[in-house]
């Protein structure tokens, strides 16, 4: 029989041999006091025991099975002095150290030096900033857990000198997307956008990654195609330790949730963001040609009009639900034997964003000069209510292969889906029809990517070697874009509104588009670093590196609109009937409305490009206290594109530029815990395929049509910076810099009589100042911020000015 005493042992037992038993994972890095430097090789051992680990390409450790207490662990490393810490292990959390080993007066060459450290912690990516030779700043995986940032994109907004439009596209520097390039584990990524190159940083959720980080400076060894920055996202790799977790979580704003709003019609699947289907070109319709025959033919012009269903109707609603998002991830790490892991780490994810965006003004000025004196006066004046339903659906899976403590393969793949569904409702008023107008807009666009990467990292008796293998497809899909517009006479504000439906197609009212881009790249990168000394100086390095990426890209469009004839009173009749009848089938029909296809040769296009390069880096220490990293980077691009004018003939464009882009960062240590930076280097912007493309559409944002100029040329851009840091501790830093970018034939966009398109101006200049910070007051607490003051003037052409006005910002600061 059991008895108290025998329960009362039994606990004390137990609680007797967690204490003596408990053990726990001792984790860290080995770095090089001298430069910070991670050290590969470095040996560390639990003093008085047998436990002990090996440091790996990273120049991490870790040693499971610590017991629970206080601990000696000793660190060496050939040619470094060892180093003993006593480190205070708790049963609470894996326990982090650090060693920082001083150098001996000798270095062997056995010693190998690695660029990359732990990625996750807060005081790793202040080490990071700290030893970078580019002026570089970011975000850890460690601060991006504490915020309540649900995408990159949200992320991004904390970064210095950095902001968000759309929360998703991001601005450095006041430059805008076309300046700026998104990279992830090393690889460019391509466009998410069909009419501007940027990329929709909410399409990675920001649980998914490691650490981001904005390069502002270059170096040879990142892109050349950039004057903003480069955003740096890093996924998820092999575990220290096996997790798996489940992340539930949701939002209010005041502005939208459980507010009353509207919404159009909906597919299925909308909640996934993928369209099941009803929104597509219906069955049956035919291709261009055969649309064109039977609306030629008064017997089936009708008849296909009425294939397209009435879907055009807004319902009304009582509250907008709150946004949810939801993640499972996991991993794995498997031991092959003493020297070999592999590691699986995989991650779902799903999140939705209703919101509601209220007067959102939208207005535009016409500058005459008469007379020599200017004149300002209102185009247009509208207010727009949008009502927005986005969804980001994503998973990751990652493999690591560690071969040994030197050579580790990755294969690293992401796939997400990500849409917006929305309805603009805008009334207002325009001058150009001397009327008052209502008019909507219903828009659902998915884009799906799909990333996969083999890489591979490898030290050979001192030398390190990357490599990776990479390929991006990127589909976007706008089925059902439609636009309806209604006007009221000025002087006859007490009769109704009418839909203006003209005897021609139009997109802007009455038009249906559809449209598909599929763009692919793929490419593969290679680069060695050799250490060396030179003017007495250790631990140099030269890098040397080549490249190749191929892209392509097919955009293809069909658009309809309805149409009437201007002498039916029928037609004037029914123009008169509200938004969710005016199309119903008993309309289309003779004296009412039919549809007319608009689409034209200029509106599809294919095109492709070749951007293969070189480059040569080298990091040098002048002195104890003065580095430099510089070198050359050589770039050629070429680039096609094949349309036709809207006439049929054919257009195609086939340049090719060869850029040879310097740089150099001069790095001077006032002390252990500051440092100053200078760079001057030079960088390209290229045109895109769609600035080249002739192809003209109609944009409801900017209440005009977008067309291409295939004439545009590459631009130059010049650029300084000067910045100060300083480090009081492994997680805290204050940052102040300058910076100065000169721009020859920059690419803007400009406003023309008719349309919106884009051209080559004179030159330009950008130029301000930032700071940020990082502090921990206390332990449990952190507190970052930035500041940044930026202005830019661009100078144009007599052909691209407005009336006089030669100078202004650049476009989009």
């Amino acid at each position: 029989m059991i008895t108290f005493r025998h329960l009362f042992a039994i606990v004390c037992f137990s609680a007797l041999s967690s204490a003596v038993f408990a053990q726990q994972l001792l984790k860290g890095i080995v770095v090089a006091k001298e430069n910070n430097e991670t050290l590969v090789g470095a040996s560390v051992i639990i003093v008085g025991t047998t436990i002990g680990s090996m440091t790996d390409i990273d120049g991490a450790f870790e040693i499971p099975n610590v017991k629970i207490g206080k601990n000696k662990v000793a660190c060496s490393y050939i040619g470094f002095n060892a180093d003993t810490i006593e480190v205070e292990v708790t049963a609470d959390m894996p326990k982090e150290v650090g060693f920082s080993l001083v150098d001996a007066s000798a270095v062997l060459s056995e010693v190998v030096i690695s660029t990359k450290v732990n990625r996750e912690s807060s005081s790793a990516m202040t080490m990071l900033i700290q030893k970078s030779p580019s002026i570089v700043t970011g975000l850890s995986k460690e601060d991006m857990k504490r915020s309540p940032d649900r995408s990159a994109g949200d992320a991004l907004k904390r970064v210095s000198g950095t902001s968000i439009q759309d929360n998703k596209f991001v601005v450095i520097r006041g430059l805008n997307d076309r300046y700026n390039i998104a990279m992830v584990n090393g690889y460019v990524l391509p466009s998410t956008e069909t009419d501007r190159r940027a990329f929709s940083f909410d399409l990675f959720p920001a649980n998914l990654l490691d650490n981001m980080l904005v390069y502002k400076s270059a170096l040879p060894d990142l892109p050349g195609e950039f004057a903003g920055g480069v955003v740096v996202m890093n996924t998820r790799e092999i575990p220290s330790q096996n997790f798996f977790q489940i992340n539930i979580g949701t939002g209010y704003n005041t502005q939208s949730t459980n507010q009353a709003y509207k919404f159009g019609s909906t597919g299925k699947t909308d909640w996934l963001g993928i369209d099941d289907g009803s929104r597509a070109i219906p069955a049956g319709l035919g291709d261009y040609e055969a649309f064109k025959k039977n609306e030629s033919s008064s017997a089936t012009r009708f008849e296909q009009s009425q294939l397209f269903g009435n879907d055009w109707g807004i319902t009304s609603y009582e509250k907008m639900q709150a946004p949810i998002n939801f993640q499972l991830s996991g991993a794995r790490r498997f031991k092959i034997n003493d020297v070999q892991n592999i590691g699986l780490i995989g991650a779902l994810t799903y999140s939705n964003s209703p919101r509601i965006i209220k007067n959102d003004s939208r207005n535009n000025y016409i500058r005459n000069v008469i007379d020599g004196k200017t004149y300002i006066d209102t185009s247009y004046t509208f207010n727009d209510v949008a009502y927005r339903f986005g969804t980001n659906l994503g998973g990751l899976l990652n493999f690591t292969y560690e071969l040994d403590a030197q050579n580790r393969i990755m294969f690293n793949n992401v796939y997400n889906v990500s849409s917006d569904n929305s309805l603009v409702e805008r009334s207002g008023w325009d001058s150009s029809q001397d009327a008052y107008t209502k008019a909507t807009s219903q828009g659902f666009t998915s884009t799906t990517l799909l990333s996969n990467q083999l890489r591979g990292e490898h030290n050979v008796t001192g030398l390190k070697l990357n490599w990776n293998i990479f390929s991006n497809r990127i589909g976007i899909a706008t089925p059902s874009l439609r636009n309806l517009l209604y006007t009221v006479p000025k002087n006859e504000t007490d009769v109704p509104y009418r839909a203006q439906i003209s005897p021609a197609a139009s997109l802007t009212s009455g038009g249906r588009l559809y449209s598909d881009q599929n763009e692919n790249n793929q490419g593969i990168n290679l680069d060695i670093s050799i250490p060396y000394s030179a003017l007495k100086q250790k631990n140099n390095n030269l890098k040397l590196g080549a490249f190749v990426t191929s892209t392509s890209r097919d955009f293809n469009v069909r658009w309809f609109g309805y149409a009437a004839n201007p002498a039916s009173m029928e037609a004037q009749a029914l123009a008169l009937l509200p938004q969710d009848s005016i199309f119903a089938v008993q309309n289309i029909k003779s004296g009412g409305f039919w549809l007319k296809e608009g689409t034209t040769p200029a509106d599809n296009y294919t095109a492709a490009s070749l951007l293969p390069g070189v480059f040569a880096m080298i990091d040098q220490k002048i002195s104890q206290n003065l580095r430099l990293t510089g070198g050359v980077r050589v770039e050629y691009f070429s680039q096609s594109l094949a349309t036709e004018d809207v006439g049929g003939t054919q257009v195609g464009v086939d340049t090719s530029y060869l850029n040879v882009l310097p740089s150099v960062i001069l790095a001077y240590s006032l002390s252990e815990k500051s440092k100053l930076r200078a760079s001057v280097s030079q960088t390209v912007s290229r045109p895109t395929f769609r600035e080249l493309s002739p192809f003209s559409v109609y944009n409801f944002d900017l209440n005009t049509a977008v067309v291409g100029d295939p004439n545009l040329r590459a631009a130059t851009i010049n650029n300084a910076d000067l910045r100060y840091e300083v480090f009081p501790s492994a997680n805290q830093m204050f940052a102040f810099g300058a910076f100065y970018k000169y721009f020859k034939n920059p690419i803007e966009q400009t406003t023309r009589i008719n349309d919106i398109s884009f051209e080559n101006a004179t030159d330009a200049t950008n130029y301000g100042v930032e700071a940020e910070f990082r502090y921990k007051p206390i332990q449990q607490l952190t507190l970052f911020g930035n500041l940044a003051y930026i202005r830019s003037r661009i100078q144009l052409d007599s052909s691209v000015s407005q009336g006089n006005r030669n100078v202004r910002e650049l476009q989009g600061q």
